[in-house]
């Protein structure tokens, strides 16, 4: 895997650096007992309230499901903000966000965090990395190292994401 950047780069990586600010700002409000059920996903999407396809994946259930999401998101995301700049990256995380709620809402209930999110970036860097230099080592080696962590992931996600 690239060298993971520091807590102190954090003003290079402006798009990973807000989504990650704004999870944590969301779940502790939620936390402390505020409402922020306007944000999650529910019937009301079919009634136009799309952005709730977004704004659900700012919540997390506890302080591991959002410390893993977080861990994720910055070494994932910052290697797809580095390339590709942070524009392109917000636009990459809103459309992992949406497609991840919106299936995620299709076929279950709903849930929330950024998993889903953080397996859109590990798919999309998965793909480049077999197909563009600048990602050659972005998952590390080749011996299925990455694998093992999805498996992880998705079980540790299905056990720990609904609300």
């Amino acid at each position: 895997m690239p060298r993971v950047p520091k807590w102190k780069e954090i003003p290079q990586y402006p798009a990973i650096s807000a989504i990650a600010v704004l999870a944590v700002v969301v779940t502790v409000a939620w936390w402390t007992g505020r409402d922020v059920s306007p944000l999650f996903e529910n019937a009301e999407i079919r009634r136009g309230q799309l952005w709730r396809l977004v704004t659900s994946v700012l919540p997390h259930l506890d302080i591991i499901h959002l410390a893993f999401n977080l861990y994720w998101l910055w070494v994932l995301g910052t290697t797809v903000e580095r390339v590709y700049g942070h524009l392109r990256t917000t636009l990459l995380i809103f459309f992992f966000a949406v497609g991840s709620s919106a299936l995620d809402f299709a076929l279950a209930a709903g849930g929330v965090g950024l998993s889903g999110v953080g397996y859109g970036l590990f798919g999309l860097l998965y793909v480049l990395s077999h197909h563009d230099e600048r990602f050659k080592d972005s998952l590390g080696r080749e011996d299925g190292e990455p694998v093992r962590w999805l498996v992880f992931g998705l079980y540790f996600h299905d056990s720990h994401a609904r609300v």
